[in-house]
């Protein structure tokens, strides 16, 4: 049976009848399973109710309340009489162009709902699905979470359905040689999270031992609970499994395997015998302390241990993990082991290696997905739309740490500025933003780009500086910058804008002035550039920067880029931004920092005790 293609368009769609029905943005989430953030669906929601695109619903409303207000006229004369019969003529119509849209969209709500997002194991093609036994074989009653129908006949038709380096994974998981300690290098969207819900259910079913995934944050974790529920009930026949914190299998009415779902920031953890599985462990914060836990909860004999993860920086502790050099530096110089993690090795190869360390490593770009799953539902094209700083999309896609040595930030004060989408406040029009402008270099060697941020301002200097959203062009027309802003300043109460006037910068400052009642010109001198720098690495220290978790590369990486150097005829010490190591030309640059620090410095200086005295703009 094939699985409807559902595309962004027809989410869209679907969550926007919904909202016409009144749902709120957290309703609309959760009624169709979106897996975008609930900001996400804000900004739909704003963008519908700026459309001037017609509503029936809209229609209806706003007639039938002037047709009330005219029925509570005593005395009616000719025209109000007239003007009620065209308004109940208007309702008719429109109610009938609301159920026509109602009746073609509502397929895509219900498709939506069900196929919210091709399983995560990015496959197109979906397993015919059972009708649901309400018997096991032996033709006993089934209970709640029982797995006692699963046969090895389920497990193979599924694993059909996996793409190539699914397989090696689930090959590697189920080979005792090998499988006790597991490190893997993903790119994103490619299907290990959901291949590794798949072999904890997979294990539990066949052996009954405990499983538990640790995450960030609980809801990361809590993405593998869906999954194991959706394959236990779409390809296995289950009913739907119960249990949200930690789900209980049963057999033979006895309780069997179980999964719990754990936060990395919960030490309560320590004790709990099981197979580990760390998801995005690079991003940890206190990645080692962590580790610890996970080494102890793994110990016993017939336990394994699995690390999978998108890279972060070189100076994050999993990079240690990753190239042996944590295993290294406490043996003898003679006992030293020499590891390949170069990711190409990993790719020419088609498959993973078990390292004198004791790592079962495995690595794989987009690129390699691709080459070997020539049906894999995206394109190298598509991704790039999606994720246009290229160096993001290394890192997220092409498995590249980011090179922040001598990096003036270090990912772990970065990362607890990190605010999960659960616990990000939206953002409110009675608070002040600032924007900051960054124009590119205009050379189409420099890899550099245009960027526009927007913070939200705090109102004394306990609260903090949020990033609410940061955009950058690739295309050196000002002008379109200018319109984008223009239009983006209707969603934010602007009050603030910084601007780098050199190059297409005075362009934008010019426009911009009399659009903003504080517009800004920034000359980078180097004691401008050493204020933001240094300003910026305050507010990080006090965790006053904010960001968004969906952020994170963005941020993270453009922050990693900002290093001393010196000026070439003074030899005065300065910042500059620099690219990946080994990246070559078309890398990003720290525009996303620059934007920020303008405007966290232009508001509050370095020392605000004393009203931005050490600021060197200059207003217009």
């Amino acid at each position: 049976m094939t699985q409807p293609e559902l595309s962004k368009s027809e989410r869209k769609e679907a969550a926007q009848l919904l909202w016409r029905k009144g749902f709120a943005p957290k309703e609309i989430r959760d009624y169709l399973q979106l897996d975008c953030s609930l900001r996400a669906v804000q900004q739909w929601q704003d963008e519908w109710s700026k459309s001037d695109e017609y509503c029936p619903e809209q229609v209806i409303w706003a007639a039938d309340a002037e047709l009330k207000r005219l029925i509570s006229i005593p005395k009616l004369g000719a025209l109000e009489t007239k003007k009620m019969d065209i308004l109940a003529r208007l309702i008719e119509t429109a109610d009938t162009n609301r159920k026509n849209l109602q009746s073609k969209l509502q397929p895509r709500i219900n498709k939506a709902k069900v196929y919210n997002e091709k399983s995560d194991n990015g496959s197109d093609d979906e397993i015919e699905v059972i009708q649901k036994p309400r018997k096991d074989s032996r033709g006993k009653p089934l209970h709640k979470n029982s797995i006692d129908h699963i046969t090895n006949e389920m497990f193979e038709a599924f694993e059909k359905t996996l793409f190539y380096h699914q397989l090696v994974s689930l090959d590697a998981a189920f080979d005792d040689s090998v499988n006790s300690m597991r490190l893997i290098l993903k790119c994103r969207q490619a299907g290990q999270t959901f291949v590794e819900a798949y072999i904890a259910f997979k294990r539990a079913v066949l052996t009954g031992q405990a499983h538990s995934f640790l995450s960030a944050t609980i809801p990361q974790s809590m993405v593998f609970n869906g999954y194991i529920k959706r394959i236990a009930s779409d390809h296995f026949s289950c009913e739907v499994l119960e249990g949200t914190k930690k789900i209980v299998l049963k057999k033979d009415n006895k309780n069997w395997g179980t999964f719990e779902f754990i936060s990395s920031k919960v030490m309560s953890s320590q004790g709990r015998a099981s197979h580990v599985v760390c998801d995005e462990c690079a991003w940890w914060v206190g990645f080692e302390r962590v580790d610890s836990v996970a080494n102890a909860m793994a110990t016993q004999n017939g336990y394994t241990l699995t690390y999978l993860s998108t890279p972060s920086t070189t100076q994050h502790d999993f990079y240690e993990y990753w190239t042996g050099e944590r295993f290294n530096k406490y043996q003898a110089p003679h006992e030293k082991v020499d590891i390949d993690t170069r990711v190409s090795t990993f790719i020419k190869f088609n498959t993973g290696r078990l390292d004198g360390d004791g790592f079962y490593r495995y690595a794989y770009t987009i690129d390699s997905v691709l080459d070997n799953n020539p049906e894999f539902p995206y394109t190298i094209e598509k991704l790039k739309q999606r994720c246009p700083n290229p160096r993001t999309f290394d890192c997220i896609y092409r498995c590249v740490f980011t090179d922040d040595t001598g990096s003036e930030f270090q990912i772990k004060s970065l990362l607890r500025c990190l605010v999960t989408d659960a616990e990000w406040q939206e953002y409110s029009k009675s608070k002040r933003v600032g924007c900051g402008y960054d124009p590119s270099s205009g050379s189409e060697t420099s890899g550099d780009e245009a960027a526009i941020g927007y913070i939200e301002l705090p109102d004394n200097n306990e609260q903090p500086f949020r990033l609410l959203e940061c955009n950058t062009f690739d295309d050196g027309s000002a002008k379109s910058h200018v319109d984008h802003f223009k239009l983006r300043k209707q969603s934010y109460n602007v009050r603030n804008f910084f601007t780098d006037v050199s190059g297409s910068g005075i362009y934008v400052w010019q426009h911009v002035k009399n659009e903003v009642p504080n517009a800004t010109r920034v000359d980078f001198t180097v004691p401008n550039k050493t204020g933001m720098v240094l300003k910026m690495q305050d507010l990080v220290r006090e965790k006053r920067f904010l960001f968004h978790e969906d952020n994170k590369h963005e941020v993270i990486a453009s922050f990693m880029s900002i290093k001393k150097s010196f000026t070439p005829s003074t030899k005065q010490i300065t910042y500059i931004s620099t690219r990946s190591k080994g990246s070559g030309n078309g890398q990003k640059h720290g525009e996303l920092f620059w934007t920020a620090a303008m405007v966290c410095w232009g508001t509050e200086g370095l020392n605000y005790e004393q009203d931005n005295q050490d600021i060197l703009f200059v207003r217009a």
